[in-house]
């Protein structure tokens, strides 16, 4: 099907806040990932490689999973690390919910991370000015 274009102006806004330095090869993050072609088309391919390229540039952490296939393609998602309790059934009433879970418990997490590293920096200069 074809569409005829709107002549729609796209701006950028310039709000990096939300942006992940990723490698210009790959894609821009954050980004949600939907895979669909005809079976053996090869979506698992796919995204499982770029996984496995973030994950290398250390641009991500966590791996959720929305598939009814993943135990059958296990072999190629194995090195990705991702937790049996991140893979979520698309049939599954409760999927958004703990995608949720998994999303506020990562962002506790970091937040967490961010106050003792500050909390850190503080006795670092103490101990500095202590020592002195």
């Amino acid at each position: 099907m074809r569409t005829k274009s709107t002549g729609l102006k796209i701006r950028n806004l310039g709000n990096d806040a939300y942006s992940v330095d990723s490698p210009s090869s790959l894609w821009l993050l954050p980004r949600l990932c939907v895979g669909t072609s005809k079976q053996t088309g090869g979506k698992t391919s796919l995204i499982t490689s770029a996984m496995h390229e973030f994950q290398n540039a250390g641009c991500m952490d966590v791996i959720a999973v929305i598939s009814e296939t993943f135990d059958s393609n296990r072999k190629m998602m194995e090195n990705l690390n991702i937790k049996r309790e991140h893979v979520c059934s698309p049939d599954d009433p409760k999927t958004v919910k703990r995608i949720f879970d998994i999303i506020e418990a990562e962002r506790e997490d970091l937040q967490r991370y961010r106050d003792e590293l500050e909390r850190y920096k503080e006795l670092d200069k103490h101990l500095e000015n202590a020592s002195t």
